[in-house]
């Protein structure tokens, strides 16, 4: 995946870093607003078990899975994405 990337290599490795050592899941359930979880069914990247565990954690998520996206799901499918915000939008906007 670097290969294809425009950042400078250092950027993509500390935020790779970032991404392993960062760990809040064990804090989410404190989160009391609505939350919405998009993903892409087919994400290399934040692969479903992560989504799940995320999920799971958060007492007012609703979760989307884009099943034929990649992490890209909003590029991959923009009429079902923009279809999903709006409707959560509608249904959480006072």
């Amino acid at each position: 995946m670097i290969g294809g990337e425009k950042r400078l290599a250092a950027c993509y490795i500390r935020q790779n870093h970032a991404c392993l050592a960062h760990d809040t899941l064990e804090t989410l359930s404190r989160l009391t607003c609505p939350v919405l979880i998009l993903a892409g069914g087919r994400d290399p990247i934040c692969p479903l078990p992560c989504t799940r565990m995320m999920s799971e954690r958060l007492p007012r998520a609703e979760t989307v899975i884009f099943e034929e996206s990649s992490h890209f799901f909003l590029m991959e499918e923009t009429a079902r994405f923009m279809a999903v915000m709006d409707g959560w939008l509608a249904r959480h906007t006072p």
